[in-house]
């Protein structure tokens, strides 16, 4: 089942595509043998969101450009659609920001009767 999506305490609508990538934060080099030497500033492995939505209303958008753009400023909370909550009340889920070079697209388009929808993505590193 999945879980209500929040961001910094704000409910966002239900996503239509989500992935979530692993990895370890630091950078690798060729050594003159052809060996890899690998500096690592974590040891520990982090998750890389990227959260995609599809006829969102304008409000819908305006709720999801305003807590990204919290996620942008700092460290945020943040509920995947796929997270189990273990206690509602201390629960706060994955501390995210929008890590070093923000991502996010929003599109406007318009559908039957001239109403006007929104194609969106953000991208949430964790902290």
């Amino acid at each position: 089942m999945a879980t209500t999506m929040k961001l910094n305490g704000d409910t966002l609508a239900q996503c239509s595509g989500f992935s979530v990538r692993l990895e370890f934060l630091g950078s690798a080099v060729t050594l003159a043998s052809g060996g890899l030497r690998r500096d690592l500033v974590d040891a520990n492995l982090k998750r890389r969101w990227t959260v995609s939505w599809t006829a969102l209303t304008v409000g819908e958008a305006i709720t999801i450009i305003e807590a990204w753009a919290d996620a942008v400023a700092g460290d945020v909370y943040f509920i995947p659609p796929d997270y189990t909550i273990t206690d509602p009340e201390t629960d706060l889920g994955y501390t995210v920001n929008a890590g070093p070079n923000p991502q996010s697209t929003f599109e406007a388009y318009l559908v039957a009767g001239g109403t006007l929808r929104y194609r969106a993505s953000v991208e949430l590193w964790e902290a």
